[in-house]
């Protein structure tokens, strides 16, 4: 007796992003790119065995403390009256967003702890992993409170 097909996911083009918290140590995903830049903090973040607790930010340059690059941070989704007017919406924004932007972006994670990730887009793929999905795990990620 023939057996039933298994059904799939239809494949979708997804986005192949490199994120690195230092030269050994990284973790390739596949997100979707009409994810908003919040999930893609969550799917960074998780990469890393990270907890989701802390305020955060994607800047176009290494300073993430310079007034002249462009940024989008969780601060922009806050009601509140001292929130610098260049800051773009994380929860609004698309991963797409950065993409066509430039190739290369910082994720800022914990201003208190400081932690910076590289965030290097690699190309898209087909696929029909969800997203968020680590395909390429080098290193041993390091402990996000000491």
């Amino acid at each position: 007796m023939p057996q039933k097909p298994k059904s799939k996911l239809p494949q979708t083009q997804f986005a192949r992003l490199k994120v690195s918290v230092s030269p050994r140590v990284n973790r390739e995903l596949i997100v979707n790119p009409s994810d908003s830049l919040y999930k893609l903090a969550n799917h960074i973040t998780d990469a890393f065995g990270f907890y989701f607790d802390h305020a955060f930010g994607f800047h176009e340059s290494e300073d993430v403390y310079s007034t002249m690059s462009k940024k989008y941070t969780l601060f922009a989704d806050e009601d509140k009256d001292d929130i610098d007017e260049d800051e773009l919406s994380v929860k609004k924004n698309r991963v797409k967003t950065l993409i066509d932007q430039q190739p290369t972006w910082f994720f800022h994670f914990d201003y208190g702890d400081d932690w910076l990730f590289k965030v290097d887009f690699l190309g898209f793929e087909d696929t029909n992993v969800k997203s968020g999905t680590v395909i390429k795990n080098v290193g041993k990620a390091p402990k996000q409170y000491s």
